[in-house]
């Protein structure tokens, strides 16, 4: 695709989502940088054209034509074992990671993919929490003074680093800082995202662990709010695994709240049918959901 046709793509889908120049391009190039690609001026590299189009939740032209290469057969591999649940990822990441020319978010995808295999082969949870921060510090620089991320906008990947840094928090005892990350999270995905599928993976389970340390916490109202969105994502994006815990948490943050949980079931029943019948019995003996998901 010509630059000048990738440029006038991409100004057409921010400003479809009603996205400013400076947000867009914030923390990631110079405003007078993104207006000369806008234009057809300037010439766009592959790394920063996968990041502006991820922010607008869109694959890059100039990357989704390209079927060819060792690292896109690799990133395919990666995709195809985790959708298989197999988590042994080492030799693919150990080949991948050896490429000659990695950029910045090739990089940030094998961190990623990194802290996935680590977290399934049993490592340190310390040694998790250091590599899903370093992966995600390759693109996020500016902070708030609560320690929480300040961008407005952010890609798949970077939304998948977030929710898994959150639970990683959680299995480290910093329960607090796992549900401050996790209330962003949501807060973001209900406010400020602008491809609802970039929610599709991952988001669902955040919810129910969100939902769940809420309790913990005596925070029933909270809890109700995570628990029924967690519900309506699964409905909306066919995630079978996560509906059983987030009905159970409903149901008790219904109990303590004072209300009939009995229509919980109702619900619950009606949820099941609406996503289809296969995987039934996976979602009413599920009790956790897996965590892992390769966002592209």
């Amino acid at each position: 695709m010509e630059n000048e046709q990738l440029g006038s793509l991409l100004r057409e889908y921010r400003e479809r989502y009603n996205v400013s120049q400076e947000d867009l391009a914030f923390d990631l190039c110079a405003v007078s940088t993104l207006s000369q690609l806008e234009a057809g001026t300037a010439m766009p590299g592959r790394e920063l054209l996968t990041q502006l189009f991820g922010r607008l939740g869109m694959t890059s032209p100039a990357v989704a034509g390209k079927a060819q290469g060792d690292k896109a057969l690799i990133e395919m591999q990666i995709a195809r074992k985790i959708a298989e649940q197999d988590y042994d990822l080492a030799a693919l990441l150990d080949a991948y990671a050896a490429s000659d020319d990695l950029d910045l978010f090739e990089k940030q995808f094998c961190g990623y993919h990194r802290a996935v295999y680590l977290r399934y082969s049993g490592a340190e949870t310390e040694i998790l929490i250091a590599e899903l921060e370093a992966a995600l510090n390759l693109t996020l620089h500016a902070y708030r003074e609560d320690g929480l991320p300040a961008r407005r906008y952010y890609t798949k990947l970077e939304l998948s680093l977030l929710s898994e840094l959150a639970l990683a928090y959680a299995d480290a005892g910093d329960r607090r800082g796992a549900v401050a990350l996790a209330e962003y999270v949501q807060d973001y995905v209900e406010n400020r995202l602008i491809n609802e599928y970039d929610a599709a993976d991952g988001y669902p389970a955040l919810l129910q662990h969100l939902a769940e340390w809420q309790l913990e916490a005596g925070q029933a109202q909270k809890a109700l709010n995570a628990a029924e969105k967690g519900i309506a994502a699964c409905a909306r994006f066919g995630a079978l695994f996560p509906l059983a815990p987030l009905v159970r948490a409903k149901g008790e943050a219904l109990h303590l709240l004072g209300r009939e949980a009995e229509k919980c079931l109702t619900d619950a029943r009606r949820l099941v049918s609406a996503i289809g019948s296969a995987g039934t019995t996976d979602a009413s003996s599920a009790s956790t959901s897996p965590r892992a998901a390769s966002p592209q």
